[in-house]
């Protein structure tokens, strides 16, 4: 079941309306109830592996709550963080292996089902939640809730978040299961609904048609004329977004219509980043911020040496590269971005020293137009110089894309490739400048405005024209 499907939206009415109708103190059990439910249509067997971690973290963390002996608390600590790892790439390496042995075989096979059932879907959302919650009651962050049992696989597995973020701490996620509205307020309604029907928008007006241009546009980069490639690597940039972020805002709306409140997972870095590792940090908010929080920041230590910054900054990059996928392109891709982030940051410092030798003050907000152009430019870049490593399936493949994209290979464009760029564009600006609105506007009245109602009619009449006979699945469903 996924967002953009007939069947979530009959869910979704049915959890909203029970939600709102049985008591208070009855509602954190219906989200579980719902949230297990919601997993168990992607496969029972699933929801075991969702059962081990939730209830394994949840009991390590008991024992570290329980402890003052820094030696056990540690140990145990390790032991979840590693367990819980040893869970998700063991099962990621088996079922790609299973994949690799069984490809050309029938999806209904038993090599076929085996290789499928076999990494849960989301499996890395899920861990990203357990993990933090062990960590957090180790280090005795404030705030980190005494959670029961029931309120942890909760915690874990609510149904809106549950397949790909946003990724939510507990002192955050777990009070509001208890602490919501009596009755639905209309404001909260409004609010979700609107970014239900954004989200939606993005995903099937947007970003599918533009993947069905990519695939067929480039499907063989060794005749794609240069002009084209560059082109389409700019259209699969928006079309990610899009992707991405739709299921965000789906995810957010699903649980703003229940009074609760995840976090944005995106701060506009097809339009503001400045630099690559900028580019980063605001592709996937919380995601990131998890990579700090429980990588970076302990491999880095307590000494900021420039070597352990780099260091720390590296691991991360690969991190994410074994997190995402497990072929040879990935871990390049992650040295790759992780080498130029670390070269930035050695940049960064020196710009610093310099302008604090000279007296100077060091603020973003005195660039030109011009600088923000240029360094934007500067991102855009360095992403067509990185991506190709994870958006061909083989190196012989991204050798034949950086081919297309620097021989100067002569040739027309293909108008459906402007002409989805172009449109993918505006609704960049008007979409992220009406998200930049909404979260200032966030808890009071914003009704709608003619011009608002006239831009959703538009988004349902693209919804319908753009649905196609079978629903596309989320990126972000592989990991």
């Amino acid at each position: 079941m996924t967002f953009n499907s007939v069947q979530y939206a009959a869910f979704l009415a049915v959890v909203f309306a029970l939600f709102w109708t049985i008591p208070r103190r009855y509602r954190p059990t219906l989200l579980l109830v719902a949230s297990i439910a919601f997993y168990a249509t992607w496969g029972w067997s699933l929801v075991l592996v969702l059962g081990i971690l939730s209830v394994g973290t949840w009991y390590a963390a008991r024992l570290i709550r329980a402890s003052d002996d820094d030696r056990y608390r540690k140990l145990v600590c390790g032991v979840a963080v590693i367990g819980s790892l040893v869970v998700v790439l063991g099962l990621r390496y088996t079922g790609n292996f299973l994949s690799t042995v069984t490809e050309g075989a029938s999806p209904t096979s038993f090599g076929g089902q085996a290789a499928k059932a076999i990494i849960p879907v989301g499996l890395a959302f899920i861990t990203f939640q357990a993990i933090s919650y062990v960590v957090d009651t180790y280090r005795r962050t404030e705030g980190t809730p005494d959670s029961s049992l029931a309120d942890h696989v909760l915690y874990v597995a609510f149904f809106p978040h549950l397949l790909a973020g946003p990724v939510m701490r507990a002192r955050r996620l777990v009070p509001s299961f208890h602490d919501g509205p009596e009755r639905p307020p209309r404001r909260l309604v409004a609010e979700g609904g609107e970014l239900l029907l954004v989200g939606l928008f993005k995903k099937v007006a947007i970003a599918d048609p533009a993947f069905l241009v990519i695939a067929r546009q480039g499907a063989d980069p060794s005749v794609v004329p240069s002009g084209e490639m560059w082109l389409l690597w700019l259209l699969g940039l928006v079309a990610a977004y899009f992707d991405i972020t739709g299921y965000i805002d789906m995810a957010r709306g699903s649980a703003r219509i229940l009074g609760i409140d995840l976090s944005p997972n995106a701060a506009h870095p097809l339009l503001r980043s400045t630099e690559l590792s900028d580019f980063w940090r605001r592709w996937q908010v919380t995601v990131m911020a998890w990579f700090r929080d429980y990588v970076f920041l302990p491999v880095r230590g307590t000494r900021r040496t420039e070597l352990s910054e780099s260091l720390g900054l590296i691991t991360v990059f690969l991190a994410l590269a074994v997190w995402h996928g497990t072929s040879p392109n990935w871990l390049i891709w992650g040295a790759l971005t992780g080498t130029i982030v670390v070269v930035e940051r050695r940049l960064q410092g020196r710009r610093a020293a310099r302008a604090r030798a000279a007296g100077r003050r060091r603020g973003h907000g005195t660039r030109s137009a011009r600088s923000r152009a240029l360094r934007l430019a500067y991102v855009y870049l360095a992403l067509i110089l990185t991506l190709p490593w994870i958006g061909s399936p083989t190196i012989e493949a991204t050798l034949e894309t950086y081919q297309a994209l620097f021989a100067f290979r002569g040739g027309g464009i293909d108008g459906d490739t402007i002409g989805m760029l172009l449109f993918g564009v505006v609704c960049l600006l008007l979409l992220d400048g009406r998200e930049e609105t909404r979260q200032a506007r966030s808890g009071r009245a914003d009704p709608p405005t003619p011009l608002r109602a006239l831009g959703f009619g538009a988004m349902v009449a693209g919804i319908v024209i753009f649905s196609g006979a079978a629903t596309q699945p989320f990126i972000y469903l592989r990991f």
